[in-house]
C-alpha cells in the first residue's frame, strides 16, 4: 500500500517532467487561439425539455464518423443536427407530449441497461462495458449505459471496474451511519497486474467522496 514516503517518491518524479507548448517545443510559430465556446448554461432540465438543444450545440463538435451515418440522418429528419435551432415553445401540445414521453422512456432505458451490465460476483458487480467503435459495433444504447455509469472508463484490457451499493447481507451502503470492513483471505488478494483501489462516491452527486485504499 502506498505511504508518506511513497508521496515523496511521486513527487521526485513529478519534478522530472516539464510542460511546455507544442510551438515551442518544436520552435514553431504560436498558433491563434481557439474562438471561444459559449456553451449553454446547463440546467436539471437538460434531459428533459432542452434535450435536443443541448444535443444540437455538442454535435457541432462531434464530426460524423461512417458507423453514425445512418442514425444522423434520422436525426436529421426530425430537426437535430450540429447547431440546428430548436425552441420547445413552437411545438404543438401533442408534439411537446410526445418529446416528453420519449426522452423519459428513453432515459429509463439507458438506465435499465447500465443497471444490467456484468454480474454479480459475490454482491459485487462485475463486468465492463467500455471501448471504442468497434466495440459497441452501432449499440448506442450500451453506449449511453456505459456513459451513465461512468463516462471515460477504460476497455477491459485496461481495468476492470466491480461495483457494489451494499454490504455482505444487502443492506445499502450509508457512510454516515456506519464504518466498513473489506476482507480478504490471506490466501486469497485480489488478483491484478497493476494495481487496485477502493473508492468511494457521493450516492447524490456520483463524486469521489474519499479514495481510502491503493494497493500495489
Amino acid at each position: 500500500m502506498f505511504g508518506p514516503d511513497d508521496i515523496d517518491n511521486v513527487k521526485q518524479i513529478q519534478a522530472g517532467y516539464t510542460v511546455e507548448p507544442l510551438s515551442s517545443y518544436a520552435h514553431t510559430p504560436v498558433p491563434p487561439p481557439a474562438p471561444p465556446i459559449n456553451f449553454p448554461p446547463f440546467t436539471e432540465d437538460a434531459f428533459q425539455r432542452r434535450f435536443p438543444e443541448f444535443l444540437n450545440f455538442l454535435l457541432q463538435f462531434c464530426p460524423e464518423v461512417p458507423e453514425e451515418a445512418a442514425v444522423r440522418l434520422r436525426f436529421n429528419a426530425i430537426g437535430i443536427g450540429p447547431s440546428k435551432p430548436f425552441d420547445y415553445s413552437k411545438l404543438t401540445d401533442v408534439q411537446k407530449s410526445e418529446l416528453d414521453q420519449a426522452l423519459h422512456d428513453g432515459y429509463d432505458a439507458i438506465v435499465r441497461q447500465r443497471d444490467s451490465i456484468g454480474r454479480n460476483v459475490n454482491g459485487w458487480t462485475v463486468g465492463s462495458a467500455f471501448g471504442n467503435r468497434d466495440f459497441y459495433h452501432g449499440d448506442f444504447l450500451l453506449r449511453a449505459a456505459a456513459a451513465l455509469a461512468g463516462i471515460y472508463g477504460n476497455d477491459p484490457d485496461e481495468a476492470m471496474y466491480p461495483m457494489t451499493r451494499t454490504d455482505s447481507i444487502g443492506t445499502t451502503l450509508d457512510g454516515c451511519k456506519h464504518n466498513y470492513t473489506l476482507t480478504f483471505a490471506a490466501d486469497d488478494f485480489s488478483p491484478v497486474n497493476g494495481f487496485w483501489s477502493v473508492t468511494m462516491y457521493d450516492g447524490k452527486t456520483k463524486l469521489l467522496v474519499e479514495n481510502p485504499i491503493t494497493a500495489i
